[in-house]
């Protein structure tokens, strides 16, 4: 399996909603609750990402077969789109449930 990502973790991509699209980094600012990777929050189909410039991206791609809270489970490979567009880059392999 992919490695899972979670809040903190990194996206590469493009923000679109400047007069000129600025490549950049972003994190992933918004998670499950129910479920911890690596000692932080699962992101899922429906997070946030952030731009560094402070646009949004909405992760939308996932794994097929994993979900938590009803979402598809995010990964290192997962795209975001929205102002902040492009993939997310880091991630951990370890889940546990609960909190």
């Amino acid at each position: 399996m992919s490695a899972l990502s979670r809040v903190g973790d990194i996206g590469v991509g493009v923000c679109v909603c400047h007069d000129h699209p600025k490549h950049m980094i972003g994190l992933i600012a918004t998670g499950v609750t129910s479920v911890s990777t690596c000692y932080s929050m699962q992101s899922a189909i429906g997070d946030i990402v952030l731009g560094a410039c402070g646009h949004p991206g909405i992760i939308v791609s996932c794994l097929t077969n994993s979900s938590v809270e009803g979402r598809g489970m995010a990964h290192i490979g997962s795209v975001f789109v929205g102002c902040f567009n492009g993939i997310v880059t880091t991630g951990c392999g370890s889940t546990s449930g609960g909190r």
